[in-house]
């Protein structure tokens, strides 16, 4: 199973996703935990490489076992995390976005572990709309 980490960057009560270039869905930044690295090192590569960006403070606020796009079966760790520096998104990052629980009505697909976990969560915790 793979283990990944996504960020959960948090503005004015909506939440960073990103596209990658070449897919019609939205996920989370962050990525694969590589086999010599922690998940605070993993966070900080990964959100190096598609925004450009230092996390600065990150907390875990849960997991969700999810399929990819390609099968595979993973485990994804949400952590709500400040950055330090100004979002650049880097050439395999086609667009980036704030949403809300409302997403769906703006036609903004996103990966299933963030509408049947990560929203639900992030509404309980009263940290989005």
């Amino acid at each position: 199973m793979l283990r990944k980490i996504a960020a959960v960057i948090i503005e004015n009560r909506k939440f960073l996703v990103v596209r990658d270039s070449g897919q019609d869905f939205f996920k989370m930044p962050g990525g694969k935990v590589e086999s010599n690295e922690s998940d605070e090192e993993c966070l900080k590569r990964e959100l190096m490489e598609e925004l450009s960006v230092i996390p600065t403070e990150t907390e875990f606020i849960g997991s969700a076992i999810g399929v990819t796009p390609k099968g595979e079966n993973i485990d994804v760790a949400f952590c709500i995390t400040n950055c330090k520096g100004a979002y650049s998104k880097e050439d395999k990052i086609a667009e980036t976005v704030l949403i809300d629980s409302s997403h769906e009505k703006d036609g903004i697909k996103v990966a299933k572990t963030i509408d049947d976990y990560l929203i639900p969560r992030l509404l309980e915790l009263d940290l989005i709309d």
